[in-house]
């Protein structure tokens, strides 16, 4: 009996010893850290471009002049912080019936960390300063299989963070306020009682606070400045208004209640523009100026404007975006600063898309 017991908590041990190395092979393969030497320049717009070689070039865009970076394989996004030098690539492995197979590829100060631990990824947004990343999962080639909270990767420390949390997050509604706060758009469920309002989780004190609530469901947010939010807010099924959200004083101001739907914005000094459809079910770029006002931008050219594009400015101010035809082609164009003129920049007919650095 003795010696039975012996050889079965013999193996219990080494089974125990089988899975803990298997886990630990499993973690270090998923988040690989790999040695590289990024010599890559880029400026704080990057134009992406199919070529038919099936790979992407990337190319920098300076005053409306284009300049070649590098080819690369097929991604489906691309997040960057100059300043910081954190380069984030969603590569696309191979693409499924609803959601491409991808892998998320991120390199800072000569290493490469590989997240390679879901099925695909979606609404990918990086922290001011490139230390931690927030995105959606999901475990199969199914819209449903994401999972209930976004993952946080801490970038410097190589490993994913928990958010200890109940509410339920609406979408891509959340945003990286400083490196160790996240705030959101979502319900929390309390003695039975649904509420939808703005939260924020602070990393550092591990805690969950309410932000902010409102009279309506929010549909976009981003930041426009450190403490400032740009908030789209369907007050009912007719009328959404688009107001500017001050988190250090928790007020706000309405700007417009002619924009339905933004899907995209960027900012350049005190000047704000939108990628938005108005009430008209018009697609166009819109203005917003430091004193509030909103002015439209684009009206027959071109003719259609790209919603999914992109939208940036690089360093002199000037906005770059593409337009559309029916096969999914676009040009690239850009807004003069100086004069506002509307330029036509890259006459080339391709699948193109436009990014942005975070700083």
């Amino acid at each position: 009996m003795f010696i039975k017991k012996k050889l079965l908590l013999c193996f219990m041990m080494s089974l125990i010893l089988f899975m803990t190395t298997s886990c630990t092979k499993k973690e270090i393969e998923t988040n690989k850290e790999l040695e590289v030497n990024n010599t890559k320049s880029y400026s704080k717009v990057t134009l992406m471009k199919n070529s038919s070689s099936k790979l992407i070039e990337e190319f920098k865009l300076i005053n409306g002049k284009k300049d070649y970076i590098d080819s690369l394989k097929p991604i489906a996004n691309f997040k960057y912080s100059i300043k910081d030098n954190v380069y984030l690539y969603q590569f696309i492995k191979s693409t499924g019936q609803s959601l491409s197979n991808s892998y998320i590829s991120i390199t800072t100060n000569n290493k490469s960390i590989e997240l390679d631990d879901f099925y695909s990824a979606s609404d990918i947004t990086m922290s001011p300063k490139g230390t931690a990343v927030a995105f959606r999962a999901y475990a199969k080639d199914d819209y449903l299989s994401f999972e209930d909270k976004p993952r946080i990767f801490d970038i410097d420390k190589n490993k994913y963070k928990e958010i200890p949390i109940d509410t339920l997050i609406s979408g891509n509604l959340f945003k990286w306020h400083g490196e160790n706060t996240l705030i959101y758009y979502g319900v929390k469920t309390e003695n039975n009682l649904k509420k939808a309002a703005l939260y924020k989780f602070d990393f550092e004190k591990n805690e969950e606070y309410e932000e902010k609530s409102f009279k309506g469901n929010i549909t976009f947010m981003d930041f426009v400045n450190s403490d400032e939010l740009i908030i789209l807010l369907r007050v009912n099924e007719k009328k959404s208004q688009l107001i500017k959200y001050n988190l250090a004083s928790k007020e706000y101001t309405i700007l417009n209640d002619s924009i339905d739907t933004i899907y995209d914005m960027t900012f350049f000094k005190d000047d704000i523009f939108i990628l938005a459809k108005d009430v008209n079910n018009v697609i166009s770029i819109f203005n917003i100026n430091s004193l509030g006002k909103i002015k439209r931008l684009i009206y027959d050219f071109p003719k259609k404007v790209h919603e999914k594009g992109g939208l940036t400015t690089d360093e002199k101010g000037n906005l770059y975006f593409l337009d559309i035809d029916a096969d999914f082609n676009s040009n690239v164009y850009m807004i003069n600063r100086e004069n506002n003129s509307i330029n036509l920049i890259i006459d080339d007919l391709s699948y193109y898309h436009l990014y942005k650095a975070i700083n």
